[in-house]
């Protein structure tokens, strides 16, 4: 207890908080919200529940400190990504890769306790989660009908399909474990690409060799003939009607 005293004590102010705020997202993880209380929290930290009070006021406060940190850290990467100068669907590989590296499995414990407890902070700081929330899931969507317009992405409901694919992504801090699941981070995330792009019916191609996440210049010939194809597709199917309209008049 006073090793962890000592070391507490002996970093900066900021970096004291985000100690706090690691330890009580491990603490409501293990206890649930609820349940864990303040004390618990200063006991693991092994400080009094006074000087804790000097950092958060609340419980309340500090739930409310760790959902708007994971809000704002996601959207930070995710908008460096949206400015980068290439086609969407490596926009859309980076995100996905970063929202599984770096958002979920890289916090764990902060991001169960955010997917599980939101329903615990007040009105108020509900709105402004929300607000984030929002904010995040639009890159996403935004990005997702650009590339319907574009041609390289299928015709779709971009906002359904932004809300799904971030729901595949979060159900993550359910099951993974970096002892038991398949693969690290980015090799999850890889096959999640693959299971996104290719679908599930066989194609004959493992989603363990699909290529994704290229340079852009694979990028961009990756882009390229998936347009050539659907272009490929659309000639077929203007030939396949006027052989129909042809075939109805005679």
């Amino acid at each position: 207890m006073l090793k962890k005293n000592r070391a507490f004590k002996s970093q900066d102010r900021s970096v004291r908080k985000q100690i706090i705020q690691d330890t009580a997202s491990r603490v409501f993880l293990r206890k649930g919200y609820e349940t864990a209380t303040m004390d618990n929290i200063a006991a693991e930290l092994g400080i009094t529940k006074a000087a804790l009070y000097y950092y958060f006021s609340s419980k309340e406060d500090l739930l409310a400190a760790i959902y708007m940190q994971a809000i704002q850290v996601s959207l930070d990467g995710a908008r460096e990504i949206e400015k980068l100068d290439l086609p969407a669907p490596e926009k859309m590989r980076r995100l996905i890769i970063r929202h599984v590296k770096d958002t979920i499995i890289g916090n764990v414990s902060a991001v169960s306790v955010f997917l599980a407890e939101e329903n615990q902070l007040s009105p108020e700081n509900q709105r402004k989660i929300r607000q984030g929330k929002k904010a995040y899931n639009n890159i996403f969507e935004d990005l997702l009908s650009k590339g319907i317009q574009e041609g390289d992405f299928r015709q779709a409901d971009a906002r359904f399909g932004a809300n799904a694919m971030l729901g595949m992504c979060n159900s993550l801090h359910r099951w993974y474990s970096s002892k038991d699941s398949p693969g690290g981070p980015e090799e999850i995330a890889r096959k999640f690409i693959a299971l996104l792009e290719t679908g599930y019916v066989s194609t004959g191609i493992s989603i363990d060799e699909e290529p994704c996440c290229d340079t852009r210049e694979n990028a961009v010939g990756s882009s390229d003939w998936r347009r050539e194809l659907k272009q490929e597709q659309k000639r077929h199917q203007k030939a396949v009607e006027a052989i129909m309209e042809k075939h109805q008049s005679s």
